[in-house]
């Protein structure tokens, strides 16, 4: 439908990759606020993350709020590997 980030995206299958570290811009359709977002190598996952650091950044989809997500899929999985000294804070509306 209109208005919509992923209507033109295949959603047919198990997932869609919402949130991810690949390509060479994995944040191009996120809005970003506040300083430490970045994408970084972590071994232990041997692969690439977002890190977000510093001072309350906040991380937002789509950019535009009068768009919707347009997503089907029935459920949604997180995997976020959090800090101890780190607050986390997750809204969905």
């Amino acid at each position: 439908g209109r208005g919509m980030t992923f209507d033109n995206v295949f959603q047919g299958g198990a997932s869609v990759d919402v949130f991810g570290a690949s390509g060479s811009n994995p944040l191009d359709k996120w809005k970003v606020s506040g300083a430490g977002v970045q994408k970084v190598y972590d071994k232990s996952v041997r692969g690439y993350v977002l890190r977000c650091d510093g001072d309350r950044p906040s991380i937002r989809m789509p950019k535009d709020e009068r768009r919707s997500l347009g997503l089907v899929q029935p459920f949604l999985v997180l995997q976020v590997l959090l800090s101890d000294d780190r607050s986390f804070s997750f809204e969905l509306h």
